[in-house]
């Protein structure tokens, strides 16, 4: 296993930056203070209610799903675990549900390559930082369901990035608080593995809480998307921004390190790109599993982007290597190196030749179709993909829980 060198207890050490003093020099002072503190605290709430529910598991799960449906003032008497954790269901005053609205069509203005952005370039940037690729290594859970997790990850993008279906009680809301609570059976899990905390920080600490919000799903959306043809204006990268900071602040981040803009959130994933060890075996382990072991996901996929088409390509080495180009694309030679991503000339060309024209389809988009014919075409979209995906696989989607 990678990166297992200087294991210590966690309560022996409490600070640990690879690149501290380059930090220093680059980033303020405070930031990268709060950034290592926050490396080595977790989600206390989260963890607290986890601890309770292990041990109360017919209680405890019947009062989550209850608050889930109907808030915390649906439970008389709760426990402290509960109401602690679901503090969060109070909106903050900084969320307009249209810019969220606003967010959650400009992400599905690729259209079919939405999922495909959000598979090869989101999740994949997953298996960049050790400390993601690492835990999911740990746990074993992400080797044996591979195709599964992949479907419940798509299932939980497509709820959350919903028109309007962020709010208390849509499945997105329901889905994304659900996420949370089970990053905390994780670390539960995770509480005798072998780990590197000099290095890495806690496993699923509130650093790595907090920064893959502004990377993963925000960033690295934006800026993949991009590369394929789809140009955001600032607005709407502010939007989608303010979008993902609300499901940080969901999933239990820290407000003070959660980004409030785009300069904020590109600070953060710098910082980060200088802290972060390289990925690793198991990086590549995951990239290469989740790239070529979810045959019936790629099939819905391809048949929502095409019915005729899926009838001539299937999941295989050819669609396989169209993946493995996308993520080329997006990352670049050297991080698609590290993480062992094969190179193809041929999709490479294909997708530089391709990407012009999908610039003209996304500005035709853009200046062309009104905020609320995308917005009805955006439901629409993921409503199809969501029942093909169930028709392909049998597959609900729905999280299982790590308890």
């Amino acid at each position: 296993m990678g990166n297992q060198t200087n294991l210590q207890a966690p309560e022996n050490i409490r600070f640990g930056l690879p690149n501290r003093d380059a930090a220093y020099l680059h980033f303020d002072h405070a930031l990268v203070d709060k950034y290592e503190k926050y490396r080595f605290e977790t989600d206390e709430a989260a963890d607290k209610l986890a601890a309770f529910i292990k041990e109360n598991p017919r209680q405890g799960w019947q009062f989550f799903n209850q608050t889930l449906e109907s808030g915390i003032k649906g439970i008389p008497n709760a426990p402290e675990e509960f109401r602690a954790f679901f503090e969060r269901e109070l909106i903050p005053d900084w969320v307009d549900w249209d810019q969220l609205e606003r967010a959650s069509v400009a992400i599905w203005r690729p259209g079919n390559l939405t999922l495909i952005i959000a598979s090869q370039a989101s999740m994949i940037a997953t298996y960049i930082a050790p400390q993601a690729s690492q835990s999911m290594d740990r746990t074993g859970e992400q080797m044996r369901r591979t195709e599964g997790r992949g479907i419940e990850t798509a299932t939980w993008f497509a709820q959350a990035t919903k028109p309007g279906n962020m709010k208390p009680g849509k499945e997105g809301y329901k889905l994304s608080v659900r996420v949370r609570l089970i990053h905390a059976f994780v670390r539960i899990n995770l509480d005798k593995a072998e780990w590197n905390y000099k290095a890495l920080g806690l496993p699923l600490n509130q650093e790595r809480n907090a920064t893959a919000i502004a990377f993963t799903f925000s960033s690295v959306f934006i800026d993949a998307a991009k590369k394929l043809g789809t140009c955001y204006s600032k607005t709407e990268r502010e939007d989608i921004y303010t979008f993902w900071r609300y499901m940080g602040y969901l999933l239990g981040a820290p407000e003070d390190l959660l980004m409030k803009n785009e300069e904020q959130a590109r600070t953060q994933c710098a910082l980060m790109a200088l802290t972060d060890l390289p990925p690793d075996a198991e990086g590549q382990r995951l990239t290469k599993l989740f790239t070529e072991q979810t045959p019936k996901l790629d099939e819905a996929l391809i048949k929502v982007a095409s019915p005729s088409a899926a009838k001539v390509i299937k999941s295989g080495p050819v669609f396989h290597g169209l993946k493995y180009a996308i993520t080329r694309r997006v990352f670049g030679g050297k991080t698609s190196d590290q993480l062992a991503i094969p190179s193809s000339t041929l999709w490479r060309l294909i997708l530089g030749s391709s990407t012009p024209l999908l610039y003209i389809i996304d500005q035709s988009k853009k200046y062309l179709i009104s905020q609320n014919r995308a917005r009805k075409s955006a439901v629409k979209r993921i409503d199809k993909t969501l029942n093909t995906i169930y028709e392909e696989t049998g597959d609900t989607g729905k999280l299982i829980d790590n308890s």
